[in-house]
């Protein structure tokens, strides 16, 4: 039981990371391509 019990601490744990890493990219996609266009408008800036 407490084999049982220590496992499942740590499929909590795995899959507490993966909402937190599936939230992150939900928040964090609707932005990233306003920051690679600011990004590459900086880099062609200094480019030329």
């Amino acid at each position: 039981m407490v084999t049982f019990l220590k496992n499942n601490k740590i499929l909590a744990i795995l899959m507490l990371n993966i909402f937190i890493v599936m939230v992150g990219v939900g928040l964090i996609t609707p932005i990233l391509p306003e920051l690679i266009i600011e990004f590459d408008a900086n880099v062609r800036r200094w480019d030329c």
